[in-house]
């Protein structure tokens, strides 16, 4: 079984941690030292084999303190966990169905079935949060959260042993992991404490997760990509996600799994107690989501759209910190000059404007490709 890396920059500017003097961090209760700014060092590019396929970094933060004196921390990254390990009462990158038990066996996949449990191995977008009065049993310190989705990478062995194992790319369903961390006040230290995975039962399960933000309001902006062809599906079973429900073999007009419920920006917010909303932004689009990145107005919203041939899209919500309603814009490319990757301007094409609710009162009526 393949197993995954999440990885975390460990850092001296870590939230809810104190830097502490030399002298005194030997002390049972160290002086916390006034910090001004943090800045960080640039990492060159990877230069060898080694750089390009490790978690590689040669930055620095700098750190001025309230008296104009400077100190420089090398950052590193620490391994958390890999996909697989058994982390306080969960196992990381588990898959599962809508009632939170592990899938067990795959849907065919050019002739082959695959034998769970499955653990996704492609960490790819996380969040690290810090929610005011978060505490969480077990935690002594600062409670942490991180989040981290797993898109679709893995292999699993073949359920007949006498064939090799079968990679299972887009043939599964997907999973989220919640983290809970206790942070040591002073060390900055993260120690796992529990783990499980966010419940999306309540929209449908999720879909090839790819990259993701954290919003200026602190909650985790993922992304599901390569949005399943409602053509395709509506004639055939999304069997991936009817691993999910239980609805193998049927189509979306049979209570099968309906391709129009994928394809969506994933907004999760954590509460204090480590309990997780879920929603599902209909109004932003449906895409090969990339990335989602809120500007600092906390309404605009630059959208990634990944492969050939995509758009630049802009999403601008209603109200502030709000995401459930919006104007979508597509980008249109005015070169000015072909040198250098090419320069140009840029104008927005308005696309249209809907709320969560319009787009997704149209899917759960049943609306098809062909209507559209």
């Amino acid at each position: 079984m393949k197993k995954m890396r999440a990885f975390l920059f460990g850092s001296v500017a870590m939230i809810g941690c104190a830097l502490v003097t030399s002298a005194n961090a030997g002390d049972s209760a160290p002086t916390p030292l006034k910090v001004k700014s943090v800045q960080f060092t640039a990492t060159p590019a990877p230069s060898n084999v080694m750089e390009m396929t490790q978690p590689y970094t040669r930055s620095q933060a700098v750190v001025t303190l309230a008296d104009g004196s400077k100190k420089t921390f090398p950052l590193t990254y620490h391994v958390l966990h890999r996909s697989g390990d058994y982390v306080g009462g969960w196992y990381a990158g588990l898959v599962v169905d809508k009632s939170g038990k592990p899938i067990t066996q795959s849907a065919a996949v050019k002739g082959n079935v695959a034998r769970g449990p499955f653990f996704s191995a492609g960490a790819d977008g996380s969040s690290m949060q810090v929610v005011p009065n978060a505490k969480v049993d077990g935690v002594k310190g600062h409670t942490v959260f991180l989040l981290n989705h797993l898109e679709y990478e893995t292999a699993a062995d073949n359920i007949d042993p006498s064939k090799p194992s079968v990679m299972l790319y887009a043939a599964l369903p997907m999973a989220m992991n919640l983290t809970v961390f206790d942070q040591d006040p002073v060390t900055c230290a993260l120690t796992q404490v529990k783990m499980w995975n966010v419940d999306f039962s309540g929209v449908d399960g999720l879909w090839i997760p790819c990259n993701a933000s954290t919003t200026p309001w602190m909650t985790h902006l993922g992304s599901e990509e390569y949005e399943p062809h409602a053509q395709y599906s509506e004639t055939r079973p999304l069997e991936p996600m009817n691993l999910y429900f239980g609805t193998f073999g049927k189509t979306a007009a049979q209570g099968g799994a309906n391709p129009y419920h994928y394809g969506h920006l994933v907004e999760v917010k954590v509460g204090a107690d480590g309990a997780t909303n879920v929603t599902k932004h209909y109004a932003m689009g449906r895409l090969a989501f990339e990335l989602g990145e809120v500007m600092p107005d906390r309404k605009t919203v630059y959208l990634g759209d990944d492969g050939d041939d995509v758009i630049r899209a802009m999403f601008v919500a209603d109200k502030p910190e709000d995401l459930s309603a919006g104007t979508l814009y597509a980008a249109k490319w005015i070169q000015t000059d072909g040198n250098n990757f090419g320069a140009a301007k840029l104008s927005w094409i308005k696309l249209g404007h809907a709320t969560n609710a319009e787009i997704k009162a149209l899917v759960y009526k049943g609306i098809k490709f062909s209507d559209i």
